[in-house]
């Protein structure tokens, strides 16, 4: 599914700072501009949202007009039946009904063409925006903080990999106290090794997404080494006896 809604196409927009917004342009989309796709994808959806009022329109004139077409196609082979009406004068009342239903047809064939292609504008657009989303949820996975608004430049997005890296930490330090501890089972020592592992992959996906899709200037071992420090402050001192 490569759909979204634009209000979350505004919200990316508004809140990834101009630099990493830029660079994201630079390293997956050509360096094209996204605030131009935006105005493209906007103009496709008011584009549709028209087109549909639009067609349902037309087709609704097509239909009266049908009908009209049977209504006096009933009443002037009624009227011919009993010699009362001049031939020609139904002829020219069912021959113009039926190229204004003609002309009708075709106009909403050639709405629905423009349709389609205003559609693969937008599913066009999407797919760029999908992939945004998909870098900028990287940075956050956990959405801290209130994603929709806080504006995510380099140091938000620093601070964010470098909680990741205080999650994996403290995942670890679970685990040895766990497997120190006679009162855990396997099941929950399983469970802590696999928390591991999964704290790891979503920090070193967000330090992937960093590097190649904003161009940061993130490292593993320097930001482990910070995590390890901040985590060590928080931590609450135990008194030895």
């Amino acid at each position: 599914m490569n759909s979204i809604t634009t209000e979350e196409v505004e919200r990316l927009m508004r809140v990834v700072s101009e630099p990493l917004r830029k660079q994201w342009e630079v390293e997956n989309y050509g360096g094209k501009s996204l605030v131009e796709l935006q105005m493209a994808r906007n103009e496709a959806v008011a584009y549709t949202e028209s087109s549909c009022f639009k067609a349902n329109h037309m087709l609704n004139w097509v239909c009266v007009y049908g009908g009209c077409l049977m209504i006096y196609t009933i009443i002037f082979s009624r009227l011919v039946h009993k010699e009362s009406t001049p031939l020609w004068c139904g002829a020219l009342i069912i021959s113009s009904i039926i190229a204004a239903v003609i002309v009708f047809i075709v106009l909403v064939r050639h709405q629905i063409k423009k349709l389609e292609a205003a559609r693969e504008i937008l599913a066009d657009c999407d797919k760029v925006f999908k992939r945004f989303q998909e870098s900028v949820h990287a940075l956050n996975p956990h959405g801290i903080g209130n994603t929709y608004h806080d504006v995510i430049t380099a140091e938000y997005a620093y601070d964010r990999l470098k909680s990741l890296a205080i999650r994996v930490i403290d995942a670890q330090v679970s685990f040895d106290a766990a497997c120190k501890s006679k009162s855990i089972d396997r099941w929950n020592i399983t469970h802590l090794g696999n928390f591991i592992q999964k704290a790891e992959e979503t920090f070193d996906k967000a330090l992937r997404v960093g590097v190649e899709d904003f161009s940061l200037p993130f490292e593993k071992r320097k930001t482990y080494e910070e995590a390890q420090a901040e985590y060590d402050e928080r931590r609450p001192v135990v008194a030895t006896h």
